[in-house]
């Protein structure tokens, strides 16, 4: 009689990989772990790739430590000091709220590569050290801009030590909506240094922040002297601290239409509770709004301003299919008593015009634009 056993052959390898691969994005990550781990049996052994793609997957699964402790397997087994690894176990170790341990490890690590100066750029805010940060992140970027599809006008590119007044430059809107936010408080500077700003933005930003600052929009018929992204503001204008006043102000007009809207409603509770879905970490910025709102339901009268959720709770006010702009969400903030938000740009927005908010982080995720405690005043 004959018998046959089972023998794992490459092809049974590679499938099961490509398996674990498209779990993966396909975000059915617990999925992929297991597919992994029988990819692992496989093998025979601890494949290093394999063990990578396993920590990659709890990293998703919001359980940093297990990535960790995975991702040090991957170490040791490699031995690896590719600025990639090495940046990748110093997020898994801040993302456990290890953030000092990931500090050390950078600065253990240290490489002259952009990546690690756009991780210290990082450390250095959360630590206040705003001006050494902002120096840091500028060699970071080694020239680079995160504008998206905008396009910079023929002329330089405005360089540290560059006399400004009387020119004209125009500023160009950088990375997601709350970094503009965050970086738009520099413009002021600028006009008070001398120069003609004109703002270019693809968003509805771009009402709030010419009015509130008293500058132009963009015009292609323009001949500027000079261009900047918003990003390098603090760094090309020497900024030390970036201050807690507020700095963005609400359109009067959008003021007076949502108090006549909601005039029936007291002490008017705004949240938001997730960000861009398509944001590839939006699962970090999105916090459990069933439980908050149980929490806040006999505090006031809720209403959502949350235009990244899929459906809306009940006992919330939905605003959102009225809310056609940041004019619009600027004034509903403004009158409100409070702001319960997510790590989003509403909490900067919340904050940029003053309004009292509440930030809920997950433990996992984390506030980059504050070094203070809980419950102290952020920048």
């Amino acid at each position: 009689m004959n018998t046959s056993k089972h023998i794992v052959t490459d092809d049974l390898v590679h499938a099961s990989d490509a398996l674990a691969c498209e779990l993966y994005n396909r975000k059915l990550y617990q999925a992929s772990i297991d597919q992994n781990n029988i990819t692992l049996q496989l093998v025979g052994n601890k494949h290093p790739s394999v063990l990578k793609n396993i920590a990659n997957a709890y990293y998703f699964l919001k359980n940093p430590e297990k990535s960790e402790e995975i991702f040090k397997e991957y170490l040791d087994i490699t031995g690896s000091t590719d600025k990639m690894d090495i940046r990748q176990y110093g997020q898994y170790l801040t993302r456990s709220g290890r953030i000092d341990e990931g500090f050390e490890y950078l600065l253990k690590n240290r490489s002259e590569s952009n990546e690690f100066h756009l991780d210290m750029g990082w450390y250095l805010l959360k630590q206040g050290r705003f001006k050494e940060s902002f120096i840091e992140t500028e060699m970071g970027r080694n020239g680079a801009v995160w504008i998206g599809k905008k396009y910079p006008p023929n002329c330089p590119r405005l360089n540290k030590g560059n006399d400004i007044r009387g020119k004209k430059l125009c500023v160009i809107g950088e990375a997601g909506l709350g970094d503009e936010i965050i970086f738009s408080r520099w413009i002021r500077t600028l006009k008070e240094r001398g120069a003609i700003v004109y703002y270019y933005t693809d968003n509805t930003l771009k009402n709030v922040i010419t009015r509130t600052f008293e500058v132009l929009p963009h015009d292609l018929s323009v001949r500027y002297d000079y261009w900047l992204p918003t990003m390098s503001l603090p760094y090309l204008l020497e900024i030390e601290e970036p201050g807690t006043d507020a700095y963005l102000s609400p359109n009067p007009l959008y003021v007076a239409k949502w108090r006549e809207k909601l005039k029936q409603y007291d002490n008017i509770i705004a949240l938001n509770w997730t960000g861009d879905k398509d944001h590839m970490e939006n699962g970090f910025r999105t916090i459990p709004i069933d439980y908050l709102v149980s929490k806040l339901k006999d505090k006031g009268t809720l209403v959502s301003i949350c235009l990244g959720a899929e459906t809306q709770p009940e006992g919330v006010i939905d605003l959102t299919k009225d809310i056609q702009s940041w004019d619009d969400t600027l004034a509903i903030l403004s009158i409100s008593n409070l702001c319960y938000t997510s790590c989003s740009s509403v909490v900067h927005a919340a904050g940029a015009i003053g309004t009292k908010t509440n930030l809920y982080d997950t433990v996992f995720g984390y506030f980059t634009w504050s070094d203070k405690k809980s419950g102290e005043k952020s920048r």
